[in-house]
């Protein structure tokens, strides 16, 4: 349906607290888990493939909310290869999608 992310908050509300109370200073396991989450087949009831899909994202959200002092000074420090980095992924994006070299 075209509320789905209200299925994946609900559910995002309901287990990203025990993850974080099973793996407190564990990130690296809790974006495993979400990397290996996104690749797996999951069902579409109650919008679970989307909590699949998008559940490294809200880890990685967590994570900068918990440590936004060094969020913030890794952003400061590396802000022109973050840029560049933008800048290249936006022109492969357009690349791809104006030859269609996606189908290859």
């Amino acid at each position: 349906t075209f509320l789905w992310y209200i299925y994946v908050l609900f559910l995002f509300n309901l287990f990203v607290p025990v993850l974080i109370k099973l793996f407190h200073e564990k990130i690296i396991i809790m974006v495993l888990f979400g990397i290996i989450l996104q690749f797996l087949p999951a069902p579409k009831i109650f919008a679970l493939h989307y909590a699949c899909r998008f559940l490294l994202f809200f880890i990685l959200g967590v994570y900068v909310v918990a440590h936004y002092e060094k969020y913030t000074m890794l952003i400061d420090r590396y802000c022109y290869v973050l840029i560049f980095l933008f800048v290249v992924t936006i022109t492969i994006i357009v690349v791809f999608d104006f030859y269609n070299l996606a189908t290859i």
